[in-house]
């Protein structure tokens, strides 16, 4: 993976890892909520 081609910066970085938090924590609150 080229992630640091394809991301400009600490700015690009910071997305990234505010998306993958965010992914995280809807996948967990998809597994944790009993349905």
């Amino acid at each position: 993976m080229d992630s640091a081609q394809f991301v400009p910066g600490f700015r690009g970085f910071f997305a990234w890892n505010l998306a993958l938090i965010l992914l995280g924590i809807i996948v967990i609150a998809v597994f944790w909520f009993p349905w």
